[in-house]
This record gives C-alpha cells, sequence and structure tokens, in this order.
C-alpha cells in the first residue's frame, strides 16, 4: 500500500522538486498538489491523504495556520527555506521539516521518520501499576523516560496524537485518546472532554462547564456532565 500524499505550495518548482523525490520511493504517491491553503483545505474536506508536504510561507494564509484549521490534520512535513518558523511546526505536532533546496538524502530521512509514524500509530505508553506511585513509559525524542502521575496536568486529543502537559513542559505522542482513557486509572484521572483528561489532583477550581488546572481552562463535555458532577 502507498501512502497519499498532498503537495501543498505556492511555487510550482517546489512541487517539481517533491515529486521527483517522491517518484523514486514505492511507498509514496502523489495524489493532488495544492497551491494555497485555502485549496488544501477544500480538498482535504472532500478527500483523505495519509501524508502532507506543506510549505509554510505562502499568501493569504501561512501552512501553520492552515495546519491550526484542521481538526485531524495528516501527518505532515513542512517545507521551507527558513528555519526559524519551521521549528514552531513541531507544536503543531509535524514528522519533520525539510529545508529548501531540499536534497534527496534529507527528504529520504524525513520519509523514513513518516513511514515510521504511520506504522507505529498507536503509540499507547507502557504503564506500572494503578495508584498514585504509579507512572507511564513514553518516548521523549529519542529516549525513554517514565512519567509519574503525580507530574501529569491533563491530557489533550490533538489530531492523531495526544499531547500530555505537566507543569514545565507537553510531550507529543502519536496515539489516541481511547487508549489513555483504557489505561490510565480512574481513581486518579478522568476524561471530562472528548478532548480532555485530567488528573484529579491538578484541579484548582471547578464549575459547571469549566474546570481549571494550572490556570488553563478546560470545558466539560456535555455528554461527560454527569459523570464529572459525580466526581467532583
Amino acid at each position: 500500500m502507498k501512502l497519499k500524499c498532498l503537495i501543498i505550495d505556492d511555487e510550482p518548482l517546489a512541487h517539481e522538486v517533491i515529486e521527483e523525490h517522491i517518484k523514486k520511493l514505492d511507498l509514496l504517491e502523489v495524489v493532488a498538489n495544492c497551491y494555497s491553503g485555502i485549496e488544501a483545505i477544500n480538498y482535504l474536506n472532500k478527500k483523505d491523504v495519509d501524508v502532507l508536504f506543506l510549505d509554510i510561507n505562502m499568501p493569504d494564509m501561512s501552512g501553520l495556520e492552515m495546519l491550526g484549521n484542521l481538526s485531524t490534520p495528516p501527518l505532515t512535513i513542512l517545507t521551507t527555506a527558513y528555519s526559524e518558523f519551521a521549528l514552531k511546526g513541531y507544536e503543531y505536532g509535524i514528522v519533520d521539516y525539510l529545508m529548501k533546496p531540499i536534497a534527496f538524502s534529507r527528504f529520504l530521512k524525513a520519509t523514513n521518520r513518516l513511514l515510521e509514524y504511520f506504522y507505529n500509530k498507536d503509540q499507547t505508553p507502557n504503564i506500572e501499576d494503578d495508584n498514585t506511585n504509579g507512572f507511564i513509559e513514553i518516548n521523549d525524542g529519542y529516549l525513554k523516560k517514565k512519567l509519574p502521575y503525580t507530574e501529569i496536568e491533563y491530557i489533550q486529543a490533538y489530531g492523531n496524537y495526544v499531547k500530555i502537559f505537566t507543569k514545565d513542559k507537553m510531550y507529543l505522542l502519536l496515539s489516541t485518546m481511547k487508549s489513555f482513557e483504557k489505561i490510565l486509572p480512574q481513581s486518579i484521572f478522568l476524561r471530562i472532554h472528548k478532548s480532555y483528561i485530567i488528573n484529579l489532583a491538578k484541579i484548582v477550581k471547578a464549575s459547571k462547564r469549566i474546570i481549571v488546572i494550572n490556570e488553563n481552562e478546560l470545558p466539560i463535555g456535555n455528554s461527560y456532565l454527569r459523570e464529572v458532577r459525580s466526581k467532583i
């Protein structure tokens, strides 16, 4: 099976370069070309793709603005001439970024990382016991890290990823909220919204519709109201 790729760039030459690189790889294929973020959003509203090769600097809407408008963005590799903007892309859960002009050797490295993400989609962390001394084991870059329950403030869905928030840091994992909901102990964690799981011990303030954790206001979903009220 080939991964379906969408190239988004306002420069025709950039499309040609990426297409030539993709033609050399058996597991990727270009299914469409878009020349603006708006055109890409309209395409993605109609059809599914596996991968975006996305330019950052485009008229009307930047690549990062486009990603921010997608509720479930595909796996994304940024292409840009400006590394300072590309680094910000990691806040949006990108797989990698490529600096223009794009050499095939660097392109190959990025696509190998892409394939690793795609074929290991559910990076459900290992878990150790279900009490307050427990922890989850996650990948932090290329290192394994034991993250104690007591450090986790809340978990947020982010497209194909989840964000794990602690007081000082955010960890991005390629996984699902459903996976976390199954493995985390219910005595400590509570799902309050389709996009949020919270650590009950970290609640600063609670109202009918909002949970406050470390100055962050998290919404309570309608379908979770009854359970939240019974726990808080």
